[in-house]
């Protein structure tokens, strides 16, 4: 891990997991100095190169986009961050949350360092095969290592103080808002009351612009975080600020306490060691500042390790498929077999019995029967097809009944010559007159002229209704109504004709 800082300058930590192994200083503004850790580094081939920053040239803007999906929003971002005047190389943007307004809006955090001696190194060390894990900084690692908001609070300002700098950083959420490093000078800046009354003012100031870009409202609570060296008289700076802010001191010893319980090493300040232990522990997402041509082997190789193990999910599911296939088919064929083996068994216990002579006339019957239902299922429509021509031109007669009678013959059961089918037909008419009678004959005519008809009967009301049935409930017939027995030609003559 390259670790460029205003104040201390560069240092390479070399880690083993989260276990640093060594430590040394460097020069990347020296091409002896880069060459040398480049011959180091070829040493480790399998070594992921991670840059952490904290300069006074760091910058951080937030600013409210439309909000646009896909591959459109995508494009969108990319030419705004192109517009944005400190997108030198080393830069990004991620998405904050989003902003009630009268349309869906999403706030956005732009970043970006200008150290061009890093922007130029990273593409030689691309150019050695050597890999970049990305480029981070300081403040942006704030929100993993930092302790939770209490319930309520959601603004935080941070203040990160050393002997000659101090940085301040706004904080919602969790989430970086805004930050900025202020130098403090060397010579004629010893007394504690001058600096705590700086720090104050930069305080105080910050606070007005958030303030001022409606980022906090008066009456809201802040939550001051002082981070670093704590002297005893620090209460000096708080008559300066608001009182209804809370304050949180975290002193050194207990921020190394709080990243994985190892100390800082002598030449790191607690607060580098905390962030290089946010970003080893890779489990908090961090907007990464590095290049994608540096970032896109590292894709290239996380990609083909989900495609390797997602091929591998997919041909155990294929196997587990098969398996229960397979095990399915063998249930099915036992199942078989046995039904195969109790027929087997009922076939052989149970004598084959022969039809008698004498079963033959209930068979017929039966039959005749089923025959019978069957033609009355399909009564109405054949007879409606049937009587329909014919029907279409009459306007003094009305069709209000049809009744199907059906007679099989049991004594010539092979000929069948005496069976028949017939339709009787009720006619009625309003008005009896010459243009009634006169449709009459041509009604008759009509119907013995249809293919599906043998011949044609007018039967007396009488005759129809002879036998009276239990629970007829229907009126005799009047001299005005008039019944028609229409006798069905057999199915065979009808295909013969």
């Amino acid at each position: 891990m390259i670790l460029i800082d205003q104040e201390t300058g560069v240092h390479i930590a070399h880690f083993s997991g989260q276990e640093m192994l060594a430590l040394r200083a460097c020069d990347l503004a020296n091409e002896g100095s880069r060459l040398a850790l480049l011959r180091w580094y070829q040493q480790f081939p399998q070594a992921r190169i991670i840059c952490l920053s904290n300069l006074a040239d760091e910058q951080y803007h937030v600013e409210t986009l439309p909000h646009v999906r896909g591959a459109a929003g995508r494009q969108f971002l990319l030419r705004k961050l192109a517009a944005w005047p400190f997108a030198q190389g080393l830069h990004t943007v991620f998405r904050l949350n989003s902003v009630k307004t009268l349309r869906k809006e999403d706030r956005f955090l732009f970043a970006a360092i200008f150290y061009p001696t890093l922007s130029a190194w990273l593409p030689e060390l691309q150019r050695q095969s050597l890999g970049i894990e990305g480029v981070y900084t300081q403040a942006l690692t704030l929100a993993c290592w930092l302790p939770a908001l209490p319930k309520g609070v959601v603004h935080r300002l941070c203040i990160q103080c050393r002997p000659q700098q101090v940085r301040m950083s706004y904080l919602q959420q969790q989430r970086l808002f805004f930050s900025r490093l202020i130098s403090l000078p060397r010579e004629g800046f010893s007394d504690l009351d001058l600096q705590f009354e700086r720090i104050a003012q930069e305080a105080n100031q910050t606070l007005m612009t958030l303030t001022h870009q409606r980022w906090i409202q008066a009456a809201d609570v802040v939550q001051i975080v002082w981070v670093g060296e704590v002297p005893d008289d620090v209460g000096e700076v708080k008559k300066y600020l608001p009182s209804h802010y809370l304050w949180v001191c975290i002193p050194a010893l207990e921020l190394s306490r709080q990243s994985g319980g190892n100390p800082a090493p002598e030449a790191l300040d607690a607060m580098d060691w905390a962030a290089m232990q946010s970003i080893l522990q890779r489990d908090n997402f961090l907007p990464n500042l590095a290049p994608e041509e540096a970032l896109r082997p590292g894709h290239i190789a996380r990609l083909k390790r989900q495609l390797h193990w997602a091929g591998i999910a997919m041909t155990g599911l294929m196997l587990l498929a098969g398996w229960v296939g397979v095990q399915a088919t063998q249930h099915d064929l036992l199942q078989a077999e046995q039904l195969n083996h109790r027929l087997q068994g009922l076939k052989s216990t149970q004598p084959v019995s022969e039809m008698s002579p004498a079963q033959l006339p209930r068979l017929r019957a039966l039959t005749q029967t089923v025959q019978t239902l069957e033609a009355s299922a399909r009564l109405p429509d054949d007879a409606l097809l049937l009587l329909h021509s014919t029907v279409a031109d009459i306007s003094h007669w009305q069709l209000t009944a049809l009744e199907w009678e059906a007679n099989w013959s049991m004594d010539s059961p092979d000929d069948g010559k005496d069976d028949h089918q017939a339709l009787l037909t009720t006619w009625i008419t309003t008005e009896f007159n010459h243009q009634a009678q006169a449709e009459w004959q041509q009604l008759y005519k009509s119907l013995q002229s249809l293919p599906g008809i043998e011949k044609v009967e007018v039967v007396r009301p009488s005759d129809a209704y002879a036998s009276p049935r239990q629970g007829d409930t229907r009126q005799m017939p009047s001299a005005d109504k008039v019944i028609l027995k229409l006798y069905l030609k057999r199915t065979q003559e009808m295909a013969q004709s």
